[in-house]
């Protein structure tokens, strides 16, 4: 059977499942409605309040910011008070967020809303799965900002980022995991007109409508893993053995799947071709797959084991890009791809063993068991990062002996991945959201995904 990867864009973005039941005098408290941890038999969201006590759980255990010089220095916490309401299928709302001020980034507040949907959590069709998103909004451009948060039951998935230099830690610690999320701003360009979206999504080739809007996020994703399917973003069979992380920057990016009969690894993309101002939307994709992870979803693959591999990227037409930068490698129990510099609407990416020619297989358009067409989005944020609508994103060359560490640390952590690949910009995880961003609605090939919210 196969399950789509949702975006991570798409999964924060949109609204609250379900309507809000009505409440003359909607509740309002101080005191962090998760208590200790979050229970996962409650059907209910969480906006996580600030750690307070060294063994507390489902919180937020520190914000650090680096501004354009020097390292990163804590942050500071307002009050937060959260709102109490119970939505149409009965899911209890505990809504707030917490806002921060720190030296770098001077007197002006930012926000970040870390977002817990419990495995009990009921969307409008009757579908229950869990998920943990950190969003960050009205960061300054140019600073990067480091997000430490302790879970309990949470059970990673999948992982997905939209943030330049995007990295994260996982830590076992008791009766849970601290984990930390850090990057900086990240360009998506996106369509709002869905005739736009429909003409390119039927003919990729079509390539004369430019991006509606180009947007600036940072935001990170963790999929939970329930017992079944049913409780699962995807099947869980492989869960013990490992998880995947992806870096995009893209509206909609599909699942990996194993082609038995090509003998490779392949995957879509899709976003707009021209970005908004017209010029060419460069692409980047990063992905991250332990070993152990792909003999168990995909025990005929060929990568774990081979001598080498090779990554290519097929266009719409069936022309390679050759002007895509490619980077491959296998070691340390961890398969990791680095594509930049490639452009869009659909390209097809392509793993397999090391060849002796370089000639892609054929070109097939994106089918419904590995990227759904997307739509536009029912909400769009209203937060416009500072002081520019426009962040210069600048991004060192890393050394070949930081480029080969990535891999070797994943998945339970990731060195900060630099792209030195973009020309205009860089991408790879997740920053604060421009006004009316535009992300599109993906769903998994069996269920929707329950609508989640992206802030305030």
């Amino acid at each position: 059977m196969k399950f789509k990867i949702i975006a991570l864009v798409v999964v924060a973005v949109l609204s609250v499942s379900g309507s809000l039941v009505a409440v003359a005098n909607p509740v309002t408290t101080t005191t962090n409605p998760a208590g200790m941890a979050v229970d996962p038999s409650v059907p209910a969201y969480f906006g996580l309040g600030v750690c307070t006590l060294p063994n507390q759980l489902d919180c937020i255990e520190s914000v650090q910011v680096k501004g354009l010089s020097g390292g990163y220095v804590n942050a500071e916490s307002a009050t937060q008070t959260w709102t109490i309401e119970t939505d149409s299928n009965g899911n209890t709302m505990y809504q707030g967020d917490p806002t921060w001020t720190s030296t770098p980034t001077g007197a002006t507040p930012f926000i970040v809303s870390v977002q817990m949907f419990t495995p009990s959590f009921v969307n409008d069709e009757d579908i229950t799965v869990g998920v943990l998103g950190v969003w960050v909004h009205e960061l300054p451009a140019g600073y990067s900002i480091k997000v430490t948060v302790r879970t309990s039951w949470l059970k990673p998935q999948n992982l997905q980022f939209i943030a330049n230099e995007a990295s994260y830690t996982k830590e076992s610690i008791t009766g849970g995991n601290r984990w930390t999320f850090s990057g900086t701003h990240s360009k998506v360009s996106s369509y709002t007109e869905q005739w736009k979206l429909d003409l390119s999504w039927d003919d990729p080739r079509n390539l004369s409508t430019l991006a509606d809007e180009d947007s600036y996020l940072i935001g990170f994703t963790v999929h939970h893993a329930g017992a079944t399917p049913e409780t699962s973003w995807w099947d869980p069979r492989c869960s013990d053995h490992g998880f995947t992380a992806q870096a995009f920057n893209s509206n909609s990016a599909g699942s990996p799947e194993w082609n038995n009969v090509g003998g490779y690894l392949e995957f879509n993309i899709f976003a707009p071709h021209f970005d908004a101002s017209g010029a060419l939307n460069s692409g980047f994709f990063r992905l991250w797959v332990n070993e152990e992870f792909a003999d168990c979803q995909w025990p005929d693959n060929n990568l774990v084991g081979a001598d080498s591999l090779e990554a290519l990227i097929v266009n719409e037409d069936g022309s390679l890009q050759e002007d895509a930068n490619l980077s491959v490698t296998s070691e340390n129990g961890m398969i990791y791809l680095d594509a930049g510099n490639f452009h869009y609407s659909a390209p097809k990416f392509i793993i397999r063993p090391s060849t002796e020619t370089s000639n892609p297989p054929s070109y097939t358009p994106p089918s419904a068991a590995t990227l759904s067409q997307p739509r536009v989005p029912i909400v769009k944020p209203v937060v416009t990062p500072t002081p520019s609508a426009s962040p210069t994103l600048t991004e060192p060359e890393y050394s070949s002996e930081e480029k080969n560490a990535a891999p070797e640390a994943a998945p339970e952590s990731s060195e900060a991945q630099s792209n030195p690949y973009s020309g205009t910009w860089i991408v790879v995880g997740i920053v604060a959201a421009l006004a009316s961003s535009v992300i599109v609605l993906e769903t998994l090939r069996r269920r929707k995904l329950p609508r989640l919210r992206k802030g305030n």
